[in-house]
């Protein structure tokens, strides 16, 4: 299994390269995830393994059910999986493929929410300084809470970082009720 998870990968990055070069990135995830759901039907994954059938006519069965969900590329990579009977790794190569993906992407949701409003140079300046820290793209969301008395909370996936007035004032009542 580990060999064929090494081949996966390999297909995934020469995909992936190819994508990038070509800026069809999303085009290329969108045919490897049905190409990938295609070959998982049970009637069809016989028919693929199946060693007596040869290569052009399984290629061939595969791209009719696909239809245009292919493009010539992708259709041309389905002839190759078939012709090296490598048709069991397209999930693995689905997998790999997106992994690769989010790594290059690495885009990282921000959510800052204010007591009151920023102007559009404090704005960047978050942005840029949360962009440095993560060493990371990042998406900001930026919202108004007047609730918050005073200050700031920034949301990074699971940490919180609370410099509120409220915030402040939650974590004295507890530490004063403890």
């Amino acid at each position: 299994m580990y060999t064929l998870i090494t081949i996966a990968k390999h297909y995934a990055r020469a995909i992936f390269d190819y994508a990038i070069e070509h800026n069809q990135l999303e085009n290329w995830q969108s045919m490897l995830e049905y190409a990938a759901e295609v070959s998982k039907n049970n009637d069809l994954s016989k028919l693929l393994d199946n060693p007596v059938i040869e290569h052009q006519t399984i290629s061939k069965i595969f791209l009719e059910i696909c239809g245009n969900k292919l493009n010539y590329n992708g259709q041309n990579f389905i002839r190759l999986l078939s012709k090296n009977k490598k048709f069991i790794i397209l999930p693995f190569i689905l997998k790999e493929f997106i992994n690769i993906s989010n790594k290059h992407t690495s885009l990282v949701e921000v959510e800052i929410i204010t007591a009151s409003n920023l102007n559009k140079l404090q704005i960047n300046n978050i942005y840029l300084a949360i962009e440095e820290h993560i060493s990371s793209k990042i998406k900001l969301n930026y919202t108004v809470n007047s609730s918050l008395i005073a200050g700031i909370i920034i949301r990074i996936g699971d940490l919180v970082i609370d410099g509120s007035i409220s915030g402040k004032l939650e974590r004295l009542t507890r530490y004063l009720c403890v």
